[in-house]
């Protein structure tokens, strides 16, 4: 093979040719396969300098058509400074990349050429590139879930001491229950263990609060203000639930209807067609958990304040049996009821 330096000294390109370029990109190395004319016409390694990297792709300019690269830990940094150079640049995501049917070699090489070749092909659809203030938004919401993750794991882990070592449960999590727990006769060795796990809570908890205050000033903004006021007057729908619903979304008018946005949070039912057999299945959980995972809470609220968003649970169970599918249904129908609200400009109005 030629050398790296050879290689990309031969890697030109004409407006006649078609070109596609795809990337493995990592912290500190990018691996880069040049897809010309039908052919992988060379790949190398670079630094992960975003910047030395747009530089060695200037000359497939005149003929380059795509780059592509799969969503990970690197964000969209690289995506946004190449689409401002004006090179066309789409990101996937790893969930919607062709599969091969049976095991096959897996080398940050081996995967560059298969994006650009794949690319070539037209068998890749990019998601929609966060703007640079979207993307640090959308890192609150995402902590704040993270913060509320560890503070539930450290209540697991002091209920579980308290039950292993035989000194009851908790009635709640207030500061007079807390109090009351440290007030019980406890061995050292016990107390040590829950005043540490306690501390703990206590700074998971400050965190949350710290964060919580950051989400209500990014609501305020002059962006957000109108829709977040909106969408909070709906049944079940707080500052959280409607943080997460639009950082998460970004822009939600971009998606052309309520199925596509159901489809993009993972609420969208899968379906099994053969033939003239064609079943329902479960929900295909791609994309945003902590918004569907908060929707659901909010649909159990909305089953409570709303009697027609109760009938409609009610029809729901009837139809399958189980509970937990029937509220995933209601869930469904609120996200698209918050889509509409934002995109449309509508109030709420109770179910028909």
């Amino acid at each position: 093979m030629a050398s790296t330096k050879q290689q990309k000294a031969i890697v030109v390109a004409t407006a006649e040719d078609r070109v596609y370029v795809g990337l493995d990109v990592h912290a500190d190395t990018i691996h880069v396969a040049v897809w010309k004319n039908g052919d992988c016409e060379a790949d190398w390694v670079t630094s992960g300098d975003c910047a030395k990297l747009v530089e060695q792709l200037e000359p497939l300019r005149p003929g380059l058509k795509r780059v592509v690269y799969e969503a990970g830990a690197t964000g969209f940094t690289l995506a946004r400074l190449l689409a401002s150079r004006g090179l066309p640049v789409i990101v996937c995501a790893p969930s919607k990349m062709p599969r091969m049917p049976a095991g096959d070699a897996k080398t940050d090489r081996l995967d560059a050429r298969k994006l650009a070749g794949y690319a070539a092909k037209g068998l890749l659809k990019g998601v929609t590139i966060p703007t640079e203030k979207e993307e640090r938004e959308r890192a609150l919401i995402r902590y704040r879930s993270d913060v509320v993750k560890r503070a539930a794991t450290v209540k697991v882990r002091i209920k579980s001491v308290l039950l292993f070592h035989g000194f009851g449960k908790l009635k709640s999590w207030s500061a007079a229950e807390r109090k009351r727990l440290l007030d019980m006769a406890l061995p050292d060795e016990i107390r040590f263990v829950l005043e540490d796990l306690l501390r703990e809570l206590d700074f998971h908890e400050a965190a949350k609060k710290r964060v919580e205050g950051k989400l209500r000033d990014a609501l305020a903004d002059g962006r957000h203000a109108a829709v977040a006021r909106r969408l909070q007057t709906h049944p079940g729908v707080g500052p959280v639930v409607s943080a997460c619903f639009m950082l998460e979304l970004f822009r939600p008018e971009r998606f052309g209807s309520g199925a596509a946005v159901a489809r993009y949070v993972g609420l969208a039912p899968g379906r099994r067609q053969s033939g003239a057999s064609c079943r329902g299945g479960p929900i295909m959980k791609a994309g945003q958990g902590k918004l569907r995972s908060l929707l659901i809470e909010a649909a159990w609220v909305w089953r409570k304040c709303d009697k027609k968003a109760r009938a409609v649970y009610g029809r729901l169970v009837g139809n399958t049996g189980n509970a937990k599918k029937a509220i995933v249904g209601l869930a469904r129908r609120l996200l698209i009821r918050l889509w509409t609200m934002s995109v449309y400009g509508k109030e709420y109005e109770p179910l028909a």
